[in-house]
């Protein structure tokens, strides 16, 4: 029972903790695991456990059924994923300019000096691509 308990309070995520601002603030962006949306170890721990039991219970669904026509969701799903594709290389070429131009090509992009390196708006586009992964 006690190692029961021990695995919850593991895996016990605070939702009053998070700040959901973050999401739209890309200047001021800062990574923080435990109040960042989804910066905690066990959201991509749940999602893989999720993805696997969606995967093999509609294979067994769909086995002995005939395909779905999805062709415009389809065209739809690369739409939508092409335009999140090009927002995210214009943003994080944006915050990659704006680096070199405050830090310069060594510190600011190749060896990162600052104390806390996970802000800014180049920190964002990398988060925005993090999160792009759950899609």
């Amino acid at each position: 029972m006690e190692l029961v308990r021990e695995f919850l309070n593991v895996i016990y995520i605070d939702w009053k903790l998070v700040e959901w601002r973050q999401l739209v603030q890309i200047n001021d962006f800062k990574w923080n695991v435990g109040t960042t949306p989804f910066a905690h170890f066990q959201i991509p721990l749940f999602v893989s456990i999720f993805y696997l039991a969606s995967l093999f219970g509609l294979q067994s669904y769909m086995k002995d059924r005939k395909p779905f026509q999805l062709q415009k969701t389809t065209v739809i799903h690369n739409m939508l994923l092409t335009t999140l594709s090009l927002s995210m290389f214009l943003g994080a070429s944006w915050g990659a300019i704006l680096k070199y131009k405050d830090q310069g090509f060594w510190a600011g992009l190749v060896c990162e000096q600052d104390p806390e390196p996970m802000k800014g708006p180049l920190f964002f586009w990398s988060y925005i691509f993090y999160l792009s992964k759950f899609y």
